[in-house]
């Protein structure tokens, strides 16, 4: 039940893939092994190319959350090497329904799930754990994963592509995902 919640889709990497646009663990947008499993998603989180938009990752809780509940949530981003940018902002918005527009704004929700202190996330070479507590309301169905909130507040830090890698710098900030995770927790 993966989608997107505008009209610009997320992207979709797997090993055995010939083509270099969603290939792994070399691609367009530099090399990763997944963490876990043979696949893995990917995101826009920035771009300064007109014809481009970011893009989002939206799912659904394999059934509601349990209100009261606290929830420890997880998932996991790595910069693209070609990146040029890295940015805060990176996060999981959790909803009680599904968002679909029908156009490609960059989405303003405020995610509850955010790496601590809000800082541009820069790990490329490997996998940089998010991972947050969460008290449900008892509605929560969907969540949605990408970067939040207007450009004019993004904070951007340039990347630096690792010497060993060939390819050309893309004028955007781009993230792989992978193994997202909910689990309820029962302490105080």
């Amino acid at each position: 039940s993966w989608g997107t919640p505008n009209l610009t889709s997320a992207d979709l990497f797997n090993t055995g893939v010939k083509s270099s646009k969603t290939a792994i663990p070399k691609n367009d947008f530099g090399i990763e092994e997944p963490l876990d499993g043979k696949g893995y998603a990917g995101f826009r989180a920035f771009t300064k190319d007109p014809k481009k938009y970011r893009t989002y990752i939206q799912g659904k809780f394999p059934k509601k959350l349990i209100k009261d509940k606290r929830y420890c949530i997880r998932f996991n981003v790595s910069l693209a090497d070609f990146s040029k940018w890295g940015v805060n902002n990176v996060g999981m918005f959790i909803s009680d329904r599904k968002v679909q527009n029908n156009n490609d704004y960059a989405l303003t929700f405020v995610p509850q799930i955010t790496v601590a202190g809000n800082a541009p996330l820069m790990e490329n070479q490997g996998w940089e754990k998010i991972c947050g507590n969460y008290i449900a309301s008892g509605k929560e169905e969907y969540f949605i994963i990408g970067c939040f909130g207007e450009e004019a507040v993004l904070q951007m830090e340039k990347n630096k592509k690792p010497a060993n890698i060939e390819g050309n710098i893309i004028p955007e900030a781009y993230y792989y995902l992978d193994k997202i995770g909910f689990q309820y927790r029962d302490w105080e």
